[in-house]
């Protein structure tokens, strides 16, 4: 009976010092809510002009007035290769001024052609390459204008390709100056289709088509790539966005670029059935150009800006060009209207709120919860790091961390996380204020520029103060 008692007495003292326990641990963390301190940014309409997105100007024009961080440039394979095994890519980055573009943090969309229809007869191939295939295609007179499409099925034709491709991907895959490329190369212009099937050789199928595709997937690993429509792509590891080069056509768009990637299409070329390809633009950028068949100042009159936001919202457009505004007069109806869609495309980040603890120890990691909004139609698409910092009363940084935070999961909408600041263990007491920023990894400087007050001369952002004693 003795033991018994012991043991029940054991058992009670156990359970009183279990809830003992429980209440002082219920306590710090009741004392450790109330010394959380919460930071809400005030947000900023102000035009932003980021990296990857908004006008890509014609990169042959140095002077533009509109703000964009984007240039375009199209080259031929009689350009670039005129003669067999030489390749003319300084004539062609002095033609297209990628020093000058480079040195103002401008970046390139390329696209490589094989047949580029103009008012004059012509080949987009060289000489010797057209001999060597002897000829083997068609020319062509047709509305689109006049030039001459190879016979895609031409052994030969495959073979230098993928070599000319190669040479490409060694130029250009690893280079900053370079941000998209568009997957060209078999078409009128590049985009993967002829007007019809009246010419001496079909467009080729996928089967063929493929051939020429693989290159790129190979040799541009590190660069985000793009096709004009839905493709099979033969690589189950790889996203490939679409551009669209007929945005503004409220047909072209709403009627067949969304429907394409929304639902599949049958090629009408091939009669294959494409694949639909509906959440593209959460992996790969969503491009375009104004159509021609309408002027700018048409496109963006007070009376056609609800279609154009739309069909940036429904296809998710990141940036759209060459065919865009370059000088347009500051202060009138169409500069403001440009401004509204520029405002709409791409990424557009802010932070609703961030909070972390108000007093801290030096030595310690610091938790920060942040929920962060992206109010534009994309994501961002590359694998730049998030970095927190401190700065002290003079603005000078103290101490940074890179977190683990993926910028490319900020999809449209709100986002929460929560990551860390290390703080050192030597620093000085005192206020400090926590930063945010996106770091560039071609420059190591803060790259992003966000909605919201409070960017510092380096474009990190202010966010709330924390004591450390």
């Amino acid at each position: 009976m003795m033991k018994i008692r012991k043991s029940k007495y054991a058992i009670s003292i156990g359970i009183a010092l279990l809830s003992g326990c429980l209440l002082l641990n219920y306590g710090v963390s009741a004392l450790q809510s109330r010394q959380m301190t919460t930071f809400r940014p005030v947000p900023s309409s102000e035009l932003l002009t980021n990296p990857y997105m908004g006008l890509a100007v014609d990169a042959e024009e140095t002077e533009s007035t509109e703000p964009h961080k984007l240039v375009y440039a199209e080259l031929t394979w009689r350009d670039l290769e005129p003669e067999k095994g030489i390749y003319r890519f300084e004539e062609f980055e002095q033609k297209v001024h990628m020093r000058q573009w480079t040195e103002q943090g401008m970046k390139f969309i390329l696209r490589f052609m094989m047949d580029n229809p103009t008012q004059e007869a012509h080949q987009d191939i060289p000489d010797w390459l057209s001999q060597e295939i002897s000829a083997d295609g068609t020319w062509y007179d047709i509305s689109y204008g006049k030039g001459f499409s190879p016979n895609y099925n031409n052994e030969k034709l495959i073979a230098y390709h993928q070599k000319i491709i190669s040479k490409l991907a060694e130029r250009y895959n690893s280079s900053p100056a370079v941000a998209f490329i568009e997957l060209g190369s078999i078409g009128h212009w590049g985009e993967w289709h002829t007007k019809d099937d009246s010419l001496n050789h079909p467009f080729p199928g996928t089967d063929v088509a493929n051939r020429y595709l693989t290159p790129y997937i190979n040799g541009f690993t590190d660069k985000q790539l793009l096709m004009r429509r839905p493709y099979p792509v033969p690589s189950k590891d790889r996203s490939v966005g679409l551009f669209n080069d007929v945005f503004g056509s409220e047909d072209g768009t709403m009627k067949e670029f969304v429907p394409w990637f929304q639902k599949g299409y049958s090629f009408w070329l091939t009669g294959e059935q494409m694949p639909a390809m509906p959440d593209f633009w959460m992996y790969a950028p969503s491009g375009g150009e104004f159509t021609s068949e309408h002027s700018l100042e048409t496109h963006l009159s007070s009376a056609n800006l609800d279609s154009m936001l739309k069909q940036v919202q429904v296809s998710h457009t990141s940036w759209l060009g060459p065919n865009v505004p370059t000088n347009w007069i500051r202060n009138t109806t169409r500069q403001t209207n440009l401004e509204k869609l520029l405002k709409t495309m791409g990424y557009r980040f802010l932070v609703e709120s961030e909070r972390h603890p108000a007093i801290v120890k030096p030595g310690v990691n610091m938790p920060v919860d942040i929920l962060i909004k992206n109010e534009g139609v994309a994501p961002f698409y590359y694998s730049w790091k998030v970095e927190l910092s401190l700065a002290d009363a003079n603005e000078q940084l103290v101490t940074a961390s890179v977190t683990n935070e993926d910028v490319r999961s900020w999809l449209p909408g709100s986002k929460k996380f929560t990551q860390s600041i290390a703080i050192p263990p030597h620093l000085a007491p005192g206020t400090y204020t926590l930063c945010l920023a996106i770091i560039d990894p071609d420059t190591g400087k803060a790259g992003i520029d966000f909605a919201m007050e409070g960017k510092r001369s380096d474009h990190r952002y202010r966010l709330g103060q924390v004591t450390i004693k």
